[in-house]
């Protein structure tokens, strides 16, 4: 059945969260219009000395005004949602918060990393980096790879959309950042060299690895141990110990062990040790006394069990 396309629920008003909008809209544009004029002969005549300090301060009064603003409106409508519409739901305040960072983040790296590449220290030919200055066509394939590397990030985020099994989730997260940077490699063919290739290839290899072992051990002790939010206690405490001890040598090989088929990367005959030494350091920080209580227990009543049959 299709769904019913006619909504009979009436608009909320929403006046305090429009003033909002307005004045945020006015301040913004008023700011970024002084931006705008300061780059003209003009521009720079008016703004005098100390001109990027002057574009600095003017970008921080936006974004003040832009987070005190939504702020302002997240805790005012949490006292009194009369008028305030959606923005009486912290979920879009706060997710408006997160969209401006993130895109703001990603945008200005983007911006800077070409100025960076085009920029020459003291008329040496050389930019920061130690590359050669490059101009507007050099620097694009650079730009590519950069945003290229951020959709090869979204193409393994949306693994888990198509809810796979174990075994093809394990799979696909190998093979697709790979096929994703081949269709880097394509769009910019020719402008790569082997060398480069392989340095972009194998980079975030241990962010990979760590996010991988971090959830495959979240899941393996809540289907099994029934503990649950486990990750922080895994990737500040646990994991950090284990490899300072050479329980484990590092992410990549403890990844590549539990890829072979071993769940549990700690097992060994000294696991409950292992586990003492891990709550003797951590304490209830990250782990709730009852929590480890409850995993030590089951290891324990299991090894029992293993030497009862033997």
């Amino acid at each position: 059945n299709l769904p019913i396309k006619k909504s009979t629920e009436p608009c909320e008003p929403a006046k305090k969260a429009l003033i909002l909008l307005i004045v945020l809209s006015i301040v913004i544009t008023v700011c970024f219009a002084f931006v705008f004029y300061s780059y003209n002969e003009n521009g720079q005549v008016f703004f005098g000395e100390y001109l990027e300090l002057k574009r600095l301060l003017l970008l921080c009064v936006s974004l003040f005004f832009i987070l005190f603003g939504l702020f302002f409106a997240y805790f005012n409508s949490s006292r009194n949602p009369n008028g305030w519409g959606a923005m009486q739901k912290p979920q879009l305040i706060l997710g408006m918060i997160a969209i401006f960072t993130y895109v703001g983040v990603e945008v200005t790296i983007q911006s800077n990393l070409g100025e960076l590449l085009k920029f020459e220290v003291d008329g040496s030919g050389f930019n920061p980096l130690g590359l050669k200055v490059m101009n507007d066509a050099q620097i694009a394939p650079f730009i590519s790879l950069y945003w290229g590397g951020l959709m090869i990030g979204r193409w393994v985020g949306a693994i888990t959309v198509f809810n796979p099994s174990r075994g093809l989730k394990k799979a696909l997260y190998i093979i697709v950042p790979y096929i994703a940077f081949c269709v880097i490699l394509m769009v910019n063919y020719g402008f790569y060299s082997s060398s480069e290739i392989i340095a972009f290839s194998s980079c975030g290899t241990n962010s990979d690895a760590q996010d991988y072992v971090l959830n495959e051990t979240e899941v393996f002790l809540a289907e099994n141990f029934q503990l649950e939010d486990s990750k922080e206690f895994l990737r500040e405490c646990l994991f950090p110990i284990a490899f300072r001890e050479k329980w484990l040598e590092n992410w990549e090989t403890t990844r590549d062990l539990m890829m072979g088929g071993s769940p549990n990367p700690l097992a060994g005959e000294n696991l409950i040790s292992r586990l003492d030494v891990v709550h003797r350091e951590c304490g209830g920080e990250t782990l709730m006394a009852t929590d480890y209580g409850r995993l030590r227990g089951i290891v324990v009543l299991n090894r029992s069990l293993e030497q009862g049959v033997e």
